[in-house]
């Protein structure tokens, strides 16, 4: 006679385990990204004081970490954005050396835009915001960047619609 003998654990069971290790980790891998927020580094704009509406703008930023080296080949890019109408003009800036970055944009509105910036080298992540003052007339939809989404069907800020009244 023999004694049959079973095992302890069934196959099934050790592939389900497994499973559930690998889901645990790579669980654990996403909860805790890559990316290091990085607050020392400084940006400023080598650019003109003012911009005007309808005109390509050549923007430079300067990025620099805490000990005022330039921060080279990193991945920049920003949001410029006017607070009270829908404006949001993304722009990949391109390196051009020595810590400068450099992108075009046209302003289509006049009043204070908000430069969202965003660089990333590495894992090093640095966000900052800038503010950057624009004058002139309505743009010509003709003379607008073809990435903003303004129009004048949207509500709009008392100065802006008083503007339009005074072209008509």
């Amino acid at each position: 006679m023999r004694i049959e003998t079973k095992t302890f654990i069934e196959w099934p069971a050790i592939v389900a385990v497994l499973v559930c290790l690998i889901g645990f980790v790579l669980f654990i891998i996403a909860l805790f990204p890559n990316e290091k927020v990085i607050d020392h580094w400084n940006v400023t704009t080598i650019s003109e004081d003012v911009f005007y509406t309808g005109n390509v703008s050549t923007i430079h930023l300067y990025i620099v970490d805490e000990r005022n080296e330039p921060i080279e080949d990193a991945e920049v890019s920003v949001v410029f954005d006017r607070p009270e109408t829908v404006h949001q003009i993304e722009r990949t800036f391109h390196s051009i050396g020595e810590g400068l970055y450099e992108a075009n944009v046209i302003f289509s509105v006049r009043g204070q835009w908000v430069a969202l910036v965003h660089a990333k080298k590495g894992r090093d992540v640095y966000q900052n915001q800038l503010f950057l003052s624009v004058e002139g007339e309505i743009a010509a939809r003709n003379r607008r960047d073809p990435a903003d989404l303004f129009h004048l069907g949207q509500p709009l800020p008392p100065d802006l619609k008083l503007e339009i009244i005074r072209s008509q």
